[in-house]
């Protein structure tokens, strides 16, 4: 909706939409912990099945709806713009961690995992809202835009968005000081201009002689990522994300507390409640970027290179040391040992990064196809590593005896490596003349493609240990075989053939995307375009190390099949199902189908 406010120019764009999502698969109970009544050679974790238990087949994980507005304001050579977004969803308000299903804790009676448990206290409200409703700020910034003699300027003020680099699917390259609202990108009809978290930032860009031109910006406020609440169907962990506040070590938490109530639980090292955050500080982040057209290369050829200096937006979990000796080698001594200590989220800070990137068209391809492509390197890049490392260290010696870790000390979560990583990227626009359209009958068919890697070139699986799913499946209760040393997997057997495949992150690891729609104008005589979309994805080979990565799980698919139906440019309607298989072990989505759909109106 455009109109003016005298002089002002003004644009108000409104999106209202309703939402629903439902699991599609079963439960397998090798991804429930045996205290919530799973199953399996190798025990699933209690700190990371709340989400499987509460959500069963053909049962709904989230029904909603939500707005998001943009608003316009533009004056001569000055602007402004605002977005803002809310929803209200009433199954995650009313229904998530109330429900029974198949699992629950053992001994309980329940057949769900509670949202609002005793040791959860005051945080169990922030689980609670944020899976029911939420309204956020996005945008807010001004802008100016002049002429240095024959050079153009921009200046933009406030929160705003500066992606840099070529990334299309894959995460960890030049844009990894970007945060993300993970919750909205779960939501069926998801957009990214409403995931990527704003930065609260000036920004400057200008253009300068002979096809050169830099940008540069510098942020005033860190901010984290937002997560899943814990307890719904998309949440990784237990401990992280709204709620999330405890950690279960050696007993499930219903049963430690039946045993020695929650006091007497925390107490007894059984539950690690969650201390204060070790955040960042808001200052010290910023960017700046040189680009130089190429108009000589290809019929011309954008290139830029870059360095970041930024803070994690993502959190690594760490420890507290307790008051401990570093003789114990019992459980019960062990698990005693952890009285006193407590667990966090890291988010180090001062990451450096420098980044080299192109696109350009080739045009004699498919009737033209952009290409683009990106290569970054971090020398300080911090990983997180695997929870048995860090909770050996608790009894006062790391795995490897080098070294003493005193009482009350942050038992660092991360080790900072050396990183690249890189993607290239092809977008193909296939017009109705080409024979894949004519085949198909369509107007037009749209493919991408997009493939990268992670290289770490001196990271060691043995002294580094940097965390893979599941890394930590043999920790909880084999802390006594980590801290001794003796690297046992499930079942006592120190041969690495008893572990289902790799332990820890690999040095490579790359994969694939790959995203196809045709498109059918006036679909049965009407004003309808309708778009049939198949996207898959592929994770070759290799464990990425995270959280800043790639997230590559050597030999995990998954694919998504469904349609997208727009009328008048008003209406449309998204409908999606998405599967994820392979490397059963490690694909923490194996057994998390899911079909959503979402009819919005914009106005």
């Amino acid at each position: 909706m455009d109109f003016n406010l005298g002089n002002i120019k003004t644009s108000v764009d409104t999106t209202v939409s309703l939402q629903a999502g439902i699991r599609t698969s079963g439960q397998d109970c090798s991804f429930v912990s045996s205290s919530n009544g799973g199953c399996g050679a190798y025990d699933f974790s209690r700190n990371y099945d709340d989400g499987n238990v509460n959500t069963k087949r053909w049962q709904p994980y989230t029904t909603a709806v939500k707005f998001s507005q943009d608003i316009q304001l533009e004056w001569e050579n000055y602007g402004g713009f605002v977005r803002w977004k809310g929803y209200y969803d009433y199954w995650g308000a009313n229904q998530v961690g109330t429900r029974n299903g198949d699992f629950g804790p053992a001994g309980t009676g329940r057949g769900y995992r509670s949202l609002d448990d005793a040791v959860r206290g005051d945080s169990a409200t922030d689980s609670m809202n944020g899976a029911g409703h939420g309204l956020r700020l996005l945008d807010a910034f001004v802008y100016g835009n002049w002429e240095i003699g024959d050079n153009p300027v921009n200046v933009r003020l406030g929160n705003q968005v500066i992606n840099w680099g070529e990334s299309l699917f894959i995460q960890g390259g030049i844009n990894s000081y970007l945060g993300y609202d993970v919750s909205e990108l779960r939501t069926p009809g998801s957009e990214i201009k409403n995931a990527v978290t704003p930065m609260p930032a000036i920004y400057a860009s200008v253009g300068l002689p002979n096809n050169f031109s830099a940008e540069a910006w510098y942020e005033f406020l860190w901010n984290p990522i937002h997560l899943d609440s814990v307890g719904t169907f998309f949440s990784g962990t237990d401990y992280f994300g709204p709620g999330g506040n405890y950690q279960v070590i050696g007993l499930e938490y219903d049963q430690a507390v039946q045993l020695a109530g929650v006091a007497g639980a925390l107490q007894s090292g059984l539950v690690l409640k969650r201390s204060d955050d070790d955040e960042p500080s808001n200052q010290g982040q910023f960017g700046a970027k040189v680009g130089y057209y190429a108009d000589w290369l290809n019929d011309g050829t954008d290139t830029a290179l870059y360095y970041t200096n930024f803070h994690s937006a993502y959190p690594i979990l760490a420890y507290t040391s307790s008051v401990s000796p570093a003789t114990a080698i019992t459980q019960a001594q062990i698990l005693r040992s952890f009285a006193g200590s407590s667990y966090l989220a890291q988010y180090p800070s001062d990451i450096h990064m420098f980044g080299a990137s192109f696109n350009t068209m080739l045009q004699d391809l498919f009737g033209g196809t952009a290409l683009a492509g990106e290569i970054a390197y971090s020398p300080n890049m911090p990983f997180q590593r695997a929870t048995t490392t860090l909770l050996a260290n608790n009894l006062g010696f790391t795995t490897d005896g080098t070294s003493l870790i005193a009482p009350g000390d942050i038992i660092n979560g991360y080790r900072r490596k050396d990183v690249i990583t890189g993607q290239l990227q092809t977008t193909s626009t296939f017009a109705t003349s080409e024979p894949l359209t004519d085949f198909l009958r369509a107007d037009q068919v749209i493919v991408l493609a997009n493939v990268g890697f992670q290289y770490l070139p001196d990271a060691s699986s043995s002294s580094d240990q940097l965390n893979i799913p599941r890394a930590d499946q043999y920790s909880i209760s084999k802390i006594a075989d980590a801290a001794v040393g003796s690297g046992q997997c499930p079942g006592g057997s120190s041969s690495s053939a008893s572990c289902p495949g790799a332990r820890y992150a690999s040095s490579f690891s790359w994969g694939y995307r790959l995203y196809f729609s045709p498109q059918y104008n006036n679909a049965f005589g009407t004003a309808l375009t309708i778009s049939p979309l198949l996207v898959w994805s592929h994770d070759v080979t290799g464990y990425s190390a995270g959280p800043i990565g790639p997230g590559f799980i050597a030999g995990v698919k998954k694919v998504s099949v469904g349609f997208n139906a727009a009328y008048l440019s008003n209406w449309n309607l998204n409908v999606q199902w998405t599967s994820a298989f392979g490397n059963k072990f490690r694909n923490y989505a194996y057994d998390k189908d899911f079909a959503a759909a979402t009819l919005s109106y914009a106005f």
